[in-house]
């Protein structure tokens, strides 16, 4: 799919979608009892949602691989393995998912036969975004950074980004390549959607552009007296919520949705911004013991009960109740939050000391080479299979030209070696 609308190769064969979706008939349960949209503090788990909607993307062709951390690697290789097996009942196993470790700690998603995926053990930072269709791969800055802006997909029912690329905007000054960002990033949105289309999924994904200027424009939309057009609200959404503002927790529920009527509760949605701006703020998550988990919890309960709300609640008289009971309730919020004594800046985000014992240190350094030596073991192993074993994967990828890497950006290296 990926292959023939967003690279206009005609090569490959389609995915055979009414083929395969019979045997695929166990993937909603698995979907249900295996995504998550927050992350896990008890096993220091990521969410699931971005590693498997990915792996469903790969395996329907809509993407050449996606890149992961370690922690999902069992999930996703059980989910490859089941959705392999679907392949080979109808004999489609040319579109075979497999799964690649690079790096110490990441793995990649991809087809087995992608002619796009490029196999190289020392992949550099241009090539890794190559193989992850990135508009503009290898632009990776130090600081002091340029001006950036990061592509961003949401996957619109948990409204949380499941994937994003950084773009310096010097070359956007260039209109026809800001109008390619938008053509190559709508072919993508469309692929993705109409991939959980055809597997009878409910998932979908909108991309927006994240900026300073987006930004400043969404706070100064929320302080108007009107709601925004309806365009304006499926662009924004996402940051409405406060995803994408530095120094805001991004893990908590959302308080408003896609599916928000959001022009009929527009003064609380504008109260719950005003709120969030102040009281969800990551140094009061360091700060004060008094404010503990409670008041977290408590911030994520009333956001998903407003989000409820503003999705089904039509009846004026019912509406009214509810912006008063809300709006006291993040009062009592907020007013824990400005009792509490907060401690000075330069004591936030302070690690905690232990002692520095020899064989402390002696143990931190032993599960540092053993982690070394695992993956220097692994990348021989994975070089020797490929070129004795696997030797089609050293043929030369197909390659999109893209646009061009500013002087600002840093050459491009390999960050694994």
């Amino acid at each position: 799919m990926a292959e023939r609308e967003l690279y206009l190769n005609d090569q490959e064969p389609e995915f055979p979608f009414e083929l395969v979706k019979p045997s695929l008939q166990w993937l909603h349960e698995f979907l249900a009892s295996n995504i998550t949209i927050t992350a896990d503090a008890s096993q220091l788990l990521p969410p699931s949602l971005a590693p498997l909607l990915d792996t469903l993307l790969v395996f329907t062709r809509a993407r050449t691989s996606a890149f992961h951390g370690l922690q999902h690697y069992r999930l996703c290789q059980t989910l490859a393995a089941r959705l392999n097996s679907a392949l080979s009942s109808v004999g489609a196993s040319y579109h075979r998912v497999e799964l690649v470790r690079r790096g110490p700690g990441q793995f990649f998603i991809t087809s087995s036969n992608s002619p796009r995926f490029c196999w190289d053990t020392h992949l550099t930072h241009r090539l890794i975004g190559q193989n992850l269709d990135y508009f503009a791969p290898g632009h990776i800055t130090k600081a002091p950074h340029p001006p950036r802006g990061r592509i961003v997909f949401v996957e619109k029912q948990s409204v949380k980004a499941v994937m994003a690329e950084m773009v310096i905007l010097s070359v956007l000054d260039d209109p026809r390549v800001r109008d390619e960002m938008h053509s190559f990033s709508d072919t993508k949105q469309h692929l993705f959607n109409r991939s959980m289309e055809l597997l009878g999924l409910p998932y979908r994904f909108k991309w927006t552009f994240e900026t300073e200027e987006v930004r400043e424009n969404v706070v100064n939309i929320m302080k108007a007296s009107t709601p925004p057009s309806s365009a304006w609200w499926e662009t924004n959404c996402y940051f409405v919520n406060g995803y994408g503002f530095p120094d805001l927790l991004q893990d908590l529920s959302p308080y408003c949705s896609f599916e928000s009527n959001y022009d009929l509760w527009w003064p609380l949605i504008q109260t719950t911004f005003t709120f969030m701006l102040k009281y969800k703020r990551t140094e009061l998550w360091f700060s004060s013991p008094t404010i503990g988990l409670a008041y977290w919890t408590e911030m994520s309960n009333i956001f998903e009960q407003i989000r409820a709300a503003t999705e089904s609640i039509l009846d004026s008289e019912q509406m009214s109740y509810l912006v008063d009971d809300f709006t006291e309730r993040l009062k009592v919020l907020a007013d824990e939050v400005d009792r509490s004594p907060l401690p000075e800046s330069s004591n936030l985000l302070q690690p905690p000391s232990f002692p520095h014992s020899f064989w402390r240190t002696f143990w931190i350094k032993y599960c540092d080479f053993r982690q070394w030596f695992s993956y220097k073991f692994g990348l021989t192993r994975e070089f020797m299979k490929i070129h004795l074993f696997e030797r089609s994967k050293l043929r030369k990828p197909l390659i999109r030209q893209g646009i061009f890497n500013p002087p600002s950006s840093v050459p491009d290296r390999v960050p694994f070696r």
